[in-house]
């Protein structure tokens, strides 16, 4: 649901599958616990799980040119606040 547009909010700039914009929008976010694949506790200090964060997202976009498949990976942790 293009929910900017469905409720009136927004901007003009916003375009979504009901104004010739994007019809299809994803990101998942999984991340894999490096102490768990490990079988071991990295733990120290206030940083008490490591993870391998992964961000994906694909926009299909109106056009070939505005298409989007980008996967961004790194080093994450719980941080005990």
């Amino acid at each position: 649901v293009d929910l900017p547009k469905f409720f009136g909010v927004g901007s003009h700039y916003d375009v979504g599958i009901w104004d010739e914009g994007s019809p299809l929008f994803t990101e998942i976010e999984p991340r894999f616990s490096i102490d768990k694949l490990t079988g071991l506790n990295l733990a120290f200090g206030p940083f008490k799980e490591w993870f391998i964060a992964n961000n994906y997202v694909y926009d299909m976009g109106d056009n070939q040119s505005s298409r989007q498949s980008t996967w961004y990976m790194g080093l994450g942790t719980d941080i005990d606040t």
